[in-house]
């Protein structure tokens, strides 16, 4: 038998009408048992691409659950289709024998594509220490510019940054 697992949003998250429709369609699925997901997977290695696809959709509320821990503000639909991507890929190295539920297997493969697309797009979240090293930079290249009438070099840049990092 199939158990509940309610979605909850962080207030981060903004309730647009896509996540709204997002969140309905997903709570039509119900979650797999252990049994019914090796059932799935025995289909998935013969071919069956519609059993691939009932395995995607029974996971997706823990897939938007992970998207959403890691979502600020508006790209919580970036971050859903990126650990999708990474739950479909998780699929074809999957080992059912091993004993391990898929989505225990699969989180590796959606951080790593969440963590994949805040590379590439400019990471939002940082540490506290480094935020504060990159105001201290920026203060102390206004301060350079003011007192010299132009830019620090990229030496100059490289002696400011160390010394902040001591400052820290």
């Amino acid at each position: 038998m199939a158990r509940a697992i309610n979605i909850r949003t962080s207030n981060t998250i903004n309730r647009t009408p896509a996540i709204t429709a997002l969140l309905a369609e997903i709570r039509k699925y119900p979650v797999l048992t252990a049994e019914e997901e090796k059932e799935l997977f025995v289909r998935i290695k013969s071919g069956d691409e519609a059993a691939r696809q009932e395995l995607i959709n029974a996971n997706m509320r823990f897939i938007f659950s992970l998207a959403s821990k890691f979502a600020q503000g508006d790209n919580i639909s970036d971050l859903f289709s990126e650990a999708s991507i990474g739950a479909i890929e998780a699929i074809d190295s999957y080992d059912e024998s091993r004993g391990i539920r898929f989505l225990s297997y699969s989180v590796h493969y959606m951080w790593m594509r969440i963590s994949e697309h805040y590379r590439k797009n400019g990471s939002i979240v940082r540490k506290k220490d480094d935020a504060r090293i990159g105001a201290k930079a920026g203060i102390a290249s206004d301060k350079f510019y003011a007192e010299n009438g132009r830019f620090p070099s990229e030496d100059e840049i490289e002696i400011g940054r160390a010394s902040c990092r001591e400052r820290v």
